[in-house]
């Protein structure tokens, strides 16, 4: 409702920043005359899901005519305002073609908050898009491709609460297919969520990932990068068992939505183990919708490990 957008507008840091985003581009001369709207969506329009420091201020720009200068010139604005702004920016006619074939990411965008519109945005509403079969896909594909960014922040100890960040997203994309699956309804927030999944173990493995999100300092006393990238010690400590918990919704989903069994990462990381005693996991990918896996052992760099079902 407006007046309730306006409210939160006011008083929601994020939107606060994406309102100043939005104003410094109506003002700058080369912006101006090419954006048509300006929408905050995601996390930065609920309050409850928004954790500092690991959430990004997501803003979609439409535009008459996508170029690499104008989304540079967008970049510049936003970092200059605040680092966690991350704008996205879509020519109109492109962001049309996105909610026709049922891209969940342009899907998700309709349900934002309108900072500037000239009508193409409203007029994407109205139009009454649907999810469709790829819908599901792609939100199946896109929790794994998550999933392997928390893995690899997880064996390198570079980036710990993304990787428990990325686990969180993924377990989110792939609900959300298997909502879209039974209901035809593509949920936005964590609340539509848990309120239109049936499967309680699912709905639980949910509740634990998006609570260890807002406690992700609590979760890195037990972990060692010697041990996480050990193929014989790995996944053992409270964020490795976390990451396990977020590829078990990932997989049980993709059965339940596309009829697909995946052969999930601990085995291959044991095979891994048998066949290369010792070896120290570098990096895994999502790749053809398998595991691929690449070790290094006795000093050397083993080509990838591959699993298919």
């Amino acid at each position: 409702m407006p007046g309730d957008e306006h409210a939160l507008r006011l008083h929601f840091k994020p939107l606060r920043m994406a309102s100043k985003l939005t104003a410094s581009l109506l003002n700058d001369p080369y912006v101006r005359p090419r954006v048509k709207s300006i929408v905050a969506f995601g996390s930065a329009t609920t309050p409850a899901e928004f954790v500092e420091g690991l959430s990004d201020i997501d803003v979609l720009m439409l535009v008459d005519r996508k170029s690499k200068r104008l989304v540079r010139h967008a970049q510049k604005l936003a970092s200059s305002i605040n680092p966690s702004i991350s704008p996205t920016v879509f020519s109109c006619r492109g962001f049309v073609r996105m909610l026709k074939t049922g891209s969940p990411s342009a899907l998700l965008m309709l349900e934002g908050v309108v900072l500037y519109d000239t009508g193409d945005f409203s007029r994407a509403r109205r139009a009454g898009f649907k999810p469709t079969e790829r819908t599901i896909k792609t939100s199946i594909d896109h929790a794994f491709r998550a999933l392997s960014i928390a893995f690899n922040d997880y064996f390198s100890g570079f980036d710990l609460p993304e990787a428990i960040n990325c686990a969180y997203h993924c377990a989110r994309h792939a609900l959300r297919a298997v909502v879209v699956k039974k209901t035809g309804i593509l949920p936005g927030s964590n609340e539509q969520l848990m309120r239109n999944l049936k499967y309680s173990t699912l709905r639980e493995a949910l509740g634990e990932l998006i609570r260890a999100r807002s406690n992700a300092a609590k979760l890195m006393g037990r972990y060692s990068e010697r041990r996480a990238s050990s193929s014989d010690t790995t996944l053992r400590d409270d964020i490795g068992v976390l990451l396990l918990c977020a590829e078990r919704v990932a997989s049980e989903s993709c059965e339940i939505c596309l009829r697909r069994k995946v052969r999930d990462l601990r085995k291959l990381l044991i095979a891994a183990d048998r066949k290369f005693k010792g070896c120290k996991i570098l990096a895994v990918s999502w790749e053809r919708w398998r595991w691929e896996v690449m070790v290094e052992h006795e000093g050397r760099i083993k080509h990838l490990a591959r699993v298919g079902k």
